[in-house]
């Protein structure tokens, strides 16, 4: 046993490192890596793994390299669970990291005051087909041999065990606390922010246990674990468990909290988000839209309330979708959802989400004229909606064409004082005056107040017109004498 040239990877990119005498210089992290292996092989399968320490313990390793196990067995200590007398390393390389932070941080403790500075390849007797991300080199019979720590593999080690052993021997002794169950939900919830969720499970579920039996089940603390236990679970893709925990956790809140409380919303849309990705589609939408509408009530135009609203639409994209498929294109249904999400769409307001709603509202206009005709009622509120969503993109000419022949033909079908005929020759209005026709839209009030005087809402919205214009039907009786006529270009 001794010593081998190594590359800190075979994998790595050489320009992520630069070379100092026997140190490999990860450039991103400043990690100095040894450019040989401590080599404890002893002719069985073997694998490469990473000691990363500080200074001293690096120059104790490298000096003494052709005595591998002495090196082990002085550099080595007393591991905890019973794990006997050695090193704990980890099968990721430097250029796994952001920087030696992370590697403390968010998943490797360091062995010397917490540091990690340097880094020692060990090549030893393994498993080489086991993917565990943390193993413990130890001495057994003056044989190295490393052994993933199960279950271990995507967490901070020491600390973990730590707190596993803090837990157990409360619970022998009969006196499990608050303050112990409150820092393993905090350590789990520190292992799923650093994206470790097999890890972030088990202690979720080990402080859910503890606080279900502890302070009882409808305890918000118990409730917190609970939800975040569902949370975790979903980010696995173990979307059915998480349902059952997230309804669990829904009822509870109901009855502590109220319906509309934030922290019930909370979970009534990860409910929500379960669902749909069973593909509880219907269900999904429900949830979504009463999340949505409370929030909406509730925090107003709140980033939970968008976070509903973004859910919402991906549950009626996917309805959308599924109805094409199984219904067709032309079915009522599929036409419905196809409104529903282009509503959603011009709702939520951004320049790709407004493009896609004119596309789909363009879908349903022309759907809709070829099956019921271009007069129909539900023809035109499509054509307004299209009309609307062309608005919102500062495209004023194409919107005028949608809300003037929307009102022509209103007009004809539904009578001028009809509330949908008032709308599109609103918007027309409003189009003729964004584009500067001030006097089109005047001639054009004039003439549909030459037959009747002005309703008191046409007064109310009508914009520029002076007002001794507005008051007096004998002023448009006035421009009919005159024989003002609107011009062409209007109607």
């Amino acid at each position: 046993m001794g010593s081998s040239s190594s590359c800190p990877d075979a994998s790595a990119d050489p320009a992520e490192y630069s070379q100092e005498e026997d140190v490999f210089v990860h450039l991103r992290t400043g990690i100095r890596v040894w450019a040989y292996a401590l080599d404890l092989r002893d002719g069985s399968e073997s694998a490469v793994l990473y000691y990363y320490t500080d200074l001293r313990t690096f120059e104790m390793l490298t000096c003494q390299r052709d005595q591998g196990i002495e090196v082990l067995a002085s550099a080595g200590k007393e591991l905890p669970k019973g794990l006997g007398h050695g090193i704990l390393a980890t099968r990721f390389s430097p250029e796994h990291w952001a920087s030696q932070e992370e590697v403390l941080q968010s998943f490797w403790p360091g062995e010397a005051d917490g540091q990690a500075e340097y880094c020692v390849p060990i090549m030893c007797a393994a498993a080489s087909e086991s993917q565990s991300n943390v193993w413990a080199i130890t001495l057994h019979g003056g044989v190295a041999k490393a052994r993933p720590v199960e279950g271990m593999e995507d967490g901070r080690l020491e600390a973990e065990m730590l707190y596993l052993e803090t837990l157990e021997r409360s619970r022998q002794l009969g006196l499990a606390r608050p303050e112990d169950l409150a820092q393993i939900h905090q350590l789990a919830t520190e292992l799923k922010r650093k994206q470790r969720l097999k890890a972030a499970e088990r202690f979720f579920r080990e402080a859910l246990e503890g606080r279900e039996e502890l302070l009882g089940p409808s305890h918000r603390d118990t409730v917190s674990s609970l939800q975040a236990l569902a949370e975790v679970l979903q980010l696995q893709g173990s979307a059915l468990e998480a349902e059952r925990l997230w309804r669990r956790a829904v009822q509870r809140l109901e009855r502590s909290l109220g319906k509309d409380h934030p922290e019930t919303l909370r979970g009534l849309h990860g409910l929500a988000e379960a669902l749909l990705e069973q593909g509880k589609l219907s269900e999904s939408k429900e949830y979504f839209q009463s999340s949505y509408q409370l929030r909406k009530q509730k925090l107003g135009d709140h980033a939970e309330t968008q976070q509903s609203l973004d859910g919402l639409e991906r549950a009626c994209r996917a309805l959308l979708e599924e109805k094409r498929k199984t219904l067709g294109p032309e079915h009522p249904e599929t036409c419905a959802y196809l409104t529903i999400l282009a509503r959603l769409l011009h709702a939520s307001g951004t320049k790709r989400q407004l493009q896609e709603a004119e596309l789909l509202y363009h879908e349903a206009f022309e759907g809709e004229r070829e099956r019921s005709g271009y007069d129909h009622p539900e023809t035109l509120t499509h054509l307004t909606c299209l009309g609307k969503v062309l608005l919102a993109q500062d495209c004023v000419a194409e919107a005028g064409e949608c809300f003037s022949a929307a009102f022509a033909r209103r007009r004809l079908g539904l009578g001028l004082d009809h509330p949908d005929t008032q709308e599109s020759l609103r918007m027309w209005v409003q189009v003729l005056q964004d584009l500067g026709r001030h006097e089109d839209a005047e001639r054009l009030q004039a003439h549909i107040w030459s037959s009747r005087p002005p309703s008191q809402l046409e007064l109310a919205w009508w914009p520029r017109l002076e007002v001794e214009q507005l008051l007096p039907f004998q002023a448009c009786q006035r421009r009919k004498e005159q024989d003002l006529r609107t011009p062409a270009a209007v109607f």
